[in-house]
């Protein structure tokens, strides 16, 4: 489940920014809408039995106001290319090579 969240973000996310005008990645830099946004997301997970991805959640955006790492941009913490192509190539092999159902 936590595979196909990432990916549908990462599908969301990047071609955000290449082809419209609104940009949600510049939501991440000192914005107080994304954190507030992603918490409130959190609770709904906690509330719902997806304990691990509302802690995930939050971690991030922990790390990001401790600026844990060298980007300003909240969705920096949160997504990242290299996940999502992780899980992208995971899905792909689950699905196709292995027969699992998804």
């Amino acid at each position: 489940m936590l595979l196909k969240i990432v990916v549908m973000l990462g599908l969301i996310l990047y071609p955000i920014t290449l082809w419209f005008t609104y940009d949600l990645y510049a939501l991440g830099f000192n914005s107080i809408l994304l954190p507030v946004s992603l918490s409130g997301g959190a609770v709904i997970l906690w509330k719902n039995g997806y304990r691990k991805l509302a802690i995930l959640i939050l971690v991030a955006i922990w790390a990001w106001l401790l600026n844990l790492s060298a980007s300003q941009n909240l969705w920096d913490y949160v997504i990242n290319g290299w996940l999502v192509i992780y899980a992208s190539f995971h899905l792909i092999i689950a699905k196709f090579i292995l027969k699992q159902n998804l």
